[in-house]
């Protein structure tokens, strides 16, 4: 954990306009974030990065909490990983590798040994096949523990293997889990890379995302900031609020690569991907992704009456109900902010398990990024914090 611990607030105007003054802050908005950062201090949190981005003016919105400013130290984006693997898959979409409604069991023929696990805990053979689509909007049914309750009532564990049960038929229903993580391995099976080469030539590479890795290389491990947790007191009546560090900051063996979760990135890396995607999937030069396909990214894909609702069944790992509105929607490799309606709008979100947050609003082109590394996830500190940071973003761009 760091000794020394930084407030700072920049503005960086890449485009001034004549006759404009812009305080870095209102006097609200900087009480709130004292009081946020009073609140870090006693947790002992190592602290908080947020930044910003807006497209149309240039203007970047920084303000850190006990990290280094420059935005480049390395956090795990943990399921901020997703959207990554989301784009390398789309990227052979593009390609025309595959399709996104091909059935993908030929791809990866164990998609098809994993059976259903039905309301009364029966295992019940699949009758539709899983498509790409499926899988990046988590319409395949697959599941992590933390959110399927009929594992938990079933009493049947979870872990990455075929004999892990689904919990509906694809395209039935909207469950968070697994998906992305085969899309990784489709993306190995048809690219014939491992996914850490597919991602550094296709995207880390092309984009100049030199900290943005499955496996951080040795010269950049020192930049890998801690991260911790919030202990369980003994007869498990909650949190206390007592700080301590996990021990691995430093990975001890290589990762799996898992496509839906085992990246590391800096906030400066991880911006950057996000203005490339709400610049239609093309920066400095370099197209990523073909904007109609960026464009389906911001799409809804979750079957008609269906909301991406994410409820938290695991204390240790997260608070309830989790992240966002529960009428909110499912594009591809993010959600979707619904709007009075609920319909879709194209303010596309999503964040990482240690509390890494972010916000991609494709028509306003407007960016946010914000970074804790602790768990559970969901913390109304650090979510407070990072609602508050945008809430900023929006009032400062609106002037």
């Amino acid at each position: 954990m760091q000794s020394r611990r930084h407030n700072i607030t920049t503005l960086n105007f890449v485009v001034l306009l004549a006759g404009l003054a812009l305080a870095s802050c209102s006097t609200a908005f900087d009480r709130n974030f004292a009081q946020f950062e009073a609140s870090f201090e006693e947790a002992g949190i190592p602290g908080a990065y947020m930044s910003s981005m807006d497209m149309k003016t240039g203007k970047e919105l920084t303000h850190t909490i006990g990290y280094d400013p420059s935005g480049d130290q390395i956090f795990r984006i943990a399921s901020m990983t997703k959207t990554i693997t989301t784009v390398a898959a789309l990227q052979l979409v593009d390609r025309g590798v595959l399709t996104l409604d091909e059935p993908l069991e030929p791809i990866l023929p164990g998609l098809a040994e994993i059976q259903i696990l039905g309301p009364n805990c029966e295992l019940i053979s699949p009758s539709e096949p899983i498509t790409l689509r499926h899988l990046l909007s988590h319409t395949a049914g697959f599941a992590y523990t933390f959110d399927s309750e009929r594992h938990a009532a079933c009493g049947v564990e979870m872990g990455w293997n075929q004999e892990t049960p689904r919990v509906f038929e694809a395209g039935a229903g909207f469950i968070y889990g697994r998906g992305v993580g085969w899309a990784g391995l489709v993306i190995e099976e048809v690219s014939g890379l491992k996914l850490e080469q597919y991602v550094r030539e296709n995207i880390s590479g092309p984009l100049g995302l030199d900290r943005t890795w499955f496996d951080v290389p040795e010269e950049l491990q020192a930049e890998i900031v801690d991260y911790g947790f919030f202990a369980v007191d003994s007869n498990g009546s909650g949190y206390k609020d007592r700080f301590e560090v996990f021990q691995d900051r430093i990975p001890l063996s290589p990762s799996n690569q898992y496509g839906g979760g085992d990246m590391f990135s800096s906030p400066n890396d991880f911006k950057r991907f996000l203005v490339m995607l709400a610049n239609e999937g093309e920066l400095d030069g370099v197209r990523i992704l073909s904007s109609e396909l960026v464009e389906e990214m911001f799409r809804n894909h979750l079957p008609a009456g269906v909301t991406r609702d994410l409820t938290c069944i695991d204390a240790s790992l997260c608070y309830p109900p989790s992240l966002g509105s529960s009428n909110d929607l499912f594009g591809l490799g993010i959600a979707l902010a619904a709007n009075s309606e609920g319909s879709p709008t194209r303010k596309g979100y999503w964040g990482g398990l240690f509390n890494s947050y972010f916000t991609i609003d494709y028509d306003r082109k407007i960016v946010v990024v914000y970074f804790s590394q602790y768990l559970p996830y969901a913390d109304p500190r650090a979510y407070g914090l990072y609602q508050a940071f945008e809430r900023k973003v929006y009032e400062t761009n609106r002037r």
